[in-house]
């Protein structure tokens, strides 16, 4: 399915989820899900959207179980598709204890505007923080191909760090005056 959407018409991610979640609300299905199982099933249709407009011919040929194409950015991570859809890496977690999200992350790329409104919400939403703290916190759920350069580009157009993070200038040293650099000069 080809779905055409402006993911440039807004500039925060929770306008996005928000969005997602009253169209699922047409489905009987939802009706009945809580406000937090509504939001987590359209951040995934979201997802799975995205996907299949950055992945589209990675998605294909893993429906068809044939290989990846040699160029893909994909092809280092051994992806599969889960039972929602969404294209996942597996890892070498597999016997861990760890939650299902954090073995398995979702697979995206960073300069995808929704990915970057998660990057920014994220970033916002932990105090401004530095990026590999930031980093640390999305590679729990996701795994972001160009996830460290984002974040830098981030934080350095983000107002609030630039402000906290700015250094004062330091004044140049005027001249010392004649009489204290004339030598033999008893004080």
């Amino acid at each position: 399915k080809d779905v055409f959407i402006n993911w440039n018409r807004f500039s925060r991610y929770s306008s996005y989820i928000k969005i997602f979640s009253s169209l699922l609300c047409f489905k009987k299905s939802h009706r009945k899900q809580s406000l937090v199982q509504k939001h987590a099933s359209a951040e995934r249709l979201m997802l799975k959207i995205v996907q299949q407009e950055l992945f589209s011919i990675e998605l294909k040929a893993l429906e068809k179980k044939t290989d990846l194409p040699v160029k893909s950015k994909l092809s280092k991570l051994s992806p599969f598709i889960d039972e929602y859809g969404l294209l996942r890496t597996k890892g070498r977690l597999q016997h861990s204890n760890l939650p299902y999200e954090q073995k398995h992350p979702i697979i995206l790329l960073a300069n995808h505007p929704i990915v970057q409104l998660k990057l920014i919400h994220e970033h916002e939403c932990n105090n401004h923080e530095g990026t590999e703290y930031v980093r640390s916190l999305i590679q729990q759920q996701f795994w972001i191909i160009g996830l460290r350069n984002a974040l830098r580009q981030i934080k350095r157009n983000c107002v609030l760090c630039r402000k906290r993070d700015a250094t004062t200038p330091k004044p140049q040293m005027a001249d010392l005056p004649i009489e204290r650099t004339i030598s033999n000069v008893h004080p």
